[in-house]
């Protein structure tokens, strides 16, 4: 079977072979050639298309390069499966996956404390993190403002309570929530501390407001997709894995890349910790004992203890020293 498309464009164009021949400057064989069905060489087809005013598709579309897949067919394909709730029985149990893991894991969430407050998992990450896996952890800044914020509950608050009751049980809401997430907060710290010094784990801090719960394990991930004024417990999850580029997966691990750029300095040990704590190293020389106070009695008389400072929100968070490595000789 001949080419009609072809054909169609030279008589559309009012050429005959011959014509054609001239202008491309080949023998008129070769043009009937291509008439019964046979490609030109690459370098006759843009010259042939251009004289014909048609394009190369139009008239070989069998040599057509086909478009790349769509986005959306992509993030189709990423897409292994999706629960109405974070709790579903039958999601995918994130412990496993982090045993897997042997390349990356990303973990994001405002204190990520559902994570590392599971017996084990600070012992696993660091593991990992020994073995060569790189550990990203990315939990809210406590100075943050919309960690304070209680808009998540002021739509159900409206729908509830009287115009006179608003405001009171408004705040009592409030309250109770920013003293729970400073209590997870407080407590995500203190887990996280021993891993601070870990060259394989990096732990940042963010202060968005738009994110997502990612907790990636290599070419996997989990992703909490956070309602308004629903709990974390009860908000879809969907479970991810990277089948081709610029799918879901890799959206929302730029999402990630994203938060993590803009997030604060490493979070650190405090430079200016108290050194009266730290043990104090032995010199391998005799020293004379301290000189008297001259200051007398009242000097050493006991001293109250000051209240606790109230902490600056303007000021960036800072972690206790970590302790000086063991000094030889």
């Amino acid at each position: 079977m001949g080419n009609e498309n072809l054909r169609a464009a030279l008589q559309h164009a009012g050429l005959q072979p011959d014509d054609l021949a001239q202008i491309i400057e080949v023998d008129v064989k070769t043009v009937r050639r291509w008439l019964s069905g046979m490609a030109p060489y690459p370098r006759h087809r843009g010259k042939v298309a251009r004289a014909l005013d048609a394009t190369e598709d139009q008239l070989w579309p069998e040599l057509a390069t086909p478009p790349p897949p769509s986005r959306h067919a992509n993030a189709a394909s990423d897409l292994l499966a999706a629960y109405p709730t974070t709790n579903d029985p039958t999601a995918p149990d994130w412990h496993a996956l982090m045993r897997e893991a042997t390349e990356r894991i990303d973990l994001l969430d405002e204190t990520l404390i559902h994570v590392l407050d599971i017996e084990g998992v600070p012992d696993l990450l660091a593991s990992k993190a020994t073995q060569g896996c790189n550990v990203r952890i990315l939990i809210a800044e406590a100075t943050s403002p919309w960690v304070r914020s209680d808009e998540g509950t002021r739509r159900r608050t409206d729908l509830e309570l009287d115009d006179d009751e608003q405001e009171d049980h408004h705040q009592r809401e409030a309250d109770a929530k920013a003293e729970a997430w400073q209590e997870a907060n407080e407590r995500a710290c203190e887990v996280l501390r021993p891993l601070i010094v870990h060259p394989r784990i990096e732990i940042h801090g963010f202060s968005s407001s738009r994110f997502n719960t990612i907790l990636r394990f290599d070419d996997q991930m989990l992703v909490t997709l956070h309602l308004w004024a629903e709990d974390t417990l009860e908000a879809p999850l969907m479970h991810l894995q990277r089948n081709s580029p610029d799918g879901l997966f890799d959206r929302f691990a730029e999402h990630y890349d994203t938060l993590w750029t803009d997030a604060s300095l490493p979070i650190e040990a405090h430079p200016d910790a108290d050194q009266e704590e730290q043990p104090r190293e032995p010199s391998g020389r005799d020293e004379p004992p301290p000189e008297p106070d001259p200051g007398g009695a009242q000097q050493h008389a006991p001293q109250q203890p000051s209240a606790a400072p109230t902490p600056d929100p303007a000021r960036p968070r800072r972690w206790p020293r970590r302790p000086p490595s063991d000094l030889t000789g």
